[in-house]
C-alpha cells in the first residue's frame, strides 16, 4: 500500500487514522506514546506517588489528576494515572488534570484532549518553553480507560504529542485509603532506624497523596521500675510524626505517648503504632 504522509497538528486530537502508533480502541490504562513529530520516540515514566512525569530527549511533561475538593487523586497500581468525572448534570466542574512541563515552543500552547475528540482545554507556554496549568474533567464520563492526549510545539516547531492510558472514575467511586504500622526502637532511643524511616515510607506511600487523620502512639518497655516514662514515650511518637510530615503526610497528625503497655512486654513495648485514614474528599 502507498505510504500515506504524515502531517500533524495540535489543533485537534491525533487519533489512529492521522498517526498510527496511537492504537485504535485507545491506549490501554497506564500505557504512553509520545510522538516527535511523526514519529514515535523513546520515553522514560517516573511516577511520584501522586503525579506520572514522561520525560523524552528534550521535553518532558508532568500530569496529575485532581478530584472534587482539589485533592490528589493519586495513581492506581503505582503508575496510573487517575481521573474524576462527576454527575451528570451538575453546574458546576470542580475535577481536574494538571499538565506541567519544559520543552516546548515559548508563546504556544499546550492543548489536551480525552480521545477520539474531547477537547479539554489549553495551557499556555512562558518564554522559556515551560508550562504549568490544568483543564478541566468534564462531568458525566462512564467509569473505564480513556486516552488523554496533551499536544505541544516542541523548540523546533515539530509536534510533540503524548498519549497515555488513564483511569476514569465516578466520584462517588473514589475510595479512602487506609493503613497501619509499627516500628521499633532501640532501648532508651527515640531515634528512627533505618528500618523505621523505611516502613513508615511504606505506609505513606500505600496512603497516597490523599489528606488524612494520622494517630501516632508512641510506648516504652517497662524497665523494672514503676516509672511510666510517658516522656520517651511521647518524643518516640514525635518523632515519628515529625517524619510523616516530612515526607509529604498531609492533614492532620497526632501524637501522644502512652508510656509502658502492659500487653506487651520486654523489647516489643519499645515501639510506636501509627494508624493513618485518609480523609473522606
Amino acid at each position: 500500500a502507498p505510504a500515506v504522509p504524515c502531517t500533524l497538528t495540535i489543533q485537534s486530537a491525533i487519533t489512529n487514522p492521522v498517526n498510527g502508533n496511537v492504537p485504535v480502541p485507545g491506549m490501554s490504562a497506564g500505557a504512553t506514546v509520545m510522538l516527535n513529530g511523526c514519529i514515535a520516540v523513546p520515553t522514560t515514566l517516573t511516577p511520584d506517588g501522586r503525579s506520572l512525569t514522561v520525560s523524552a530527549s528534550g521535553f518532558m511533561m508532568r500530569l496529575e489528576g485532581r478530584g472534587d475538593a482539589n485533592d490528589p487523586l493519586g495513581l492506581a497500581g503505582n503508575s496510573i494515572l487517575q481521573l474524576v468525572s462527576g454527575p451528570a448534570g451538575t453546574g458546576e466542574i470542580r475535577s481536574r488534570a494538571l499538565v506541567s512541563g519544559t520543552g516546548a515552543m515559548p508563546g504556544t500552547t499546550v492543548k489536551v484532549y480525552l480521545l477520539p475528540s474531547t477537547y479539554l482545554g489549553e495551557v499556555p507556554v512562558d518564554a522559556a518553553g515551560t508550562f504549568n496549568g490544568s483543564v478541566d474533567i468534564p462531568p458525566g464520563l462512564a467509569p473505564g480507560t480513556y486516552t488523554l492526549q496533551a499536544n505541544a510545539l516542541g523548540t523546533s516547531g515539530q509536534t510533540r504529542s503524548l498519549s497515555i492510558g488513564v483511569l476514569m472514575k465516578s466520584s462517588k467511586s473514589v475510595t479512602i485509603p487506609s493503613g497501619r504500622a509499627t516500628v521499633r526502637f532501640a532501648k532508651d532511643s527515640a531515634k528512627l532506624t533505618v528500618r523505621a524511616k523505611r516502613e513508615l515510607r511504606a505506609l505513606a506511600h500505600r496512603i497516597g497523596p490523599s489528606r488524612a487523620h494520622s494517630v501516632v502512639i508512641g510506648y516504652v518497655q517497662r524497665d523494672g521500675t514503676k516509672r511510666d516514662n510517658k516522656e520517651l514515650s511521647t518524643a518516640r511518637a514525635r518523632k515519628a510524626a515529625a517524619f510523616l510530615r516530612s515526607i509529604g503526610m498531609r492533614g492532620v497528625v497526632v501524637a501522644k505517648g502512652r508510656g509502658v503497655d502492659a500487653r506487651k512486654p520486654g523489647p516489643r513495648g519499645r515501639r510506636v503504632d501509627v494508624s493513618i485514614v485518609g480523609l473522606p474528599r
